[in-house]
């Protein structure tokens, strides 16, 4: 039997900010003290419908020529309602649900970001009326925090990278 592959970029992407975005931005700081806080969202077509789940990976590109820090405590959590793209307002964002996922974001040297959301998208599979997608924010604040890519200005988009045993 041979695993299949199922590598996505976002159907839907937004930023949540104080103040909402007019169109996404080429890149979100999260976790940096001085900034406001920022939360990314995304949300993937279903089409790794059809097998059962291997393993499944959310991945980001930190943006190029950004400012290096420290790591980064990262949040991956299913959203519980649905939300629209572009940006919308912190206050405005859609609650976050079980179960969720833990990552780093490594900035010194700038690596990709690999977070394990096999249980995030179990759980979806199992019950496809509640797949609203990620959010995507840090733990904690640091001084510079992490940049990372929507891919929205050529950079490199977030990929939801899902394997699948045959049916």
């Amino acid at each position: 039997m041979e695993t299949r592959r199922f590598l996505l970029r976002p159907s839907a992407l937004a930023i949540a900010t104080r103040e909402p975005a007019l169109d996404v931005a080429p890149s979100v700081t999260l976790g940096a003290r001085a900034s406001a806080p920022a939360a990314l969202y995304l949300r993937f077509e279903q089409t790794w419908r059809r097998g059962r789940i291997r393993a499944a990976f959310l991945l980001l590109e930190p943006r190029a020529g950004t400012l290096s820090g420290q790591d980064v405590p990262l949040e991956v959590w299913r959203t519980n309602r649905a939300w629209s793209a572009a940006g919308f307002r912190w206050s405005e964002q859609p609650g976050f649900a079980p179960p969720f996922a833990r990552a780093i974001g490594r900035s010194a040297p700038a690596l990709p970001v690999r977070v394990d959301v096999t249980e995030i998208v179990r759980y979806w599979a199992q019950h496809p009326q509640a797949d609203f997608g990620f959010a995507l924010r840090a733990s904690q604040d640091f001084d510079a925090g992490i940049t990372l890519s929507t891919g929205v200005d050529g950079g490199s988009a977030p990929r939801l990278d899902v394997y699948l045993d045959p049916p």
